[in-house]
C-alpha cells in the first residue's frame, strides 16, 4: 500500500493539483471535457494529435508537473496505428494510467480496454460523474488482473 502511496503522490504536482491529458481530434470534445475536470479541480493539458499528445507528456514531465492520467479518444488510437498510441506513451512513462474514450462499438480498445493496456473506458456522450469514476479507477485501481 506504501508502494501506491508513494507512486500516486509522484503524480501530484507542485501546486497540489491533479494533471490530466486529454488526446482528442476534436476541439469541441477537448474543450468539454477540459470544463468537466477543471470543474473537478483538475489541471488540464490537451492536445488534437499524438505528436502533440506525446511532446506535452514529455515537458509536463520534465516541468515537474507529471501526469497522473490521460484520456485517449479512439480517433488517436486509429490515427496512431491502434495500440501504437500507447506504446509510445509507455516507451516514456510505463506507468502511464491511460483511460481509453470513443463512442459505442468505435473501437475494440473500449470493449476491452483491460486487454490493451488501458486502465479504463469511457463511451461518448460520457457525463462528468463517468469521467470521474473512470479517473477513479485509472488512479487508484491497480492493474492486477490485467
Amino acid at each position: 500500500m506504501k508502494a501506491l502511496m508513494e507512486k500516486d503522490e509522484k503524480k501530484i504536482s507542485p501546486s497540489g493539483k491533479k494533471w490530466i491529458l486529454i488526446m482528442d481530434e476534436d476541439a469541441v470534445m477537448r474543450t468539454e471535457m477540459r470544463r468537466m475536470l477543471e470543474k473537478s479541480g483538475y489541471g488540464v493539458c490537451s492536445a488534437g494529435s499524438i505528436e502533440d499528445a506525446l511532446g506535452c507528456y514529455k515537458v509536463a514531465r520534465v516541468g515537474g508537473y507529471p501526469l497522473a492520467a490521460v484520456i485517449m479518444d479512439t480517433g488517436v488510437v486509429n490515427a496512431a496505428g491502434g495500440g501504437e498510441a500507447i506504446k509510445r506513451l509507455r516507451d516514456i512513462d510505463p506507468d502511464a494510467s491511460v483511460i481509453v474514450a470513443g463512442g459505442d462499438g468505435e473501437h475494440p480498445a473500449t470493449d476491452n480496454f483491460k486487454r490493451d493496456g488501458f486502465r479504463g473506458a469511457l463511451t461518448k456522450p460520457f457525463t462528468s460523474e463517468e469521467l470521474e469514476e473512470a479517473l477513479h479507477m485509472a488512479l487508484y485501481n491497480s492493474m492486477e488482473g490485467a
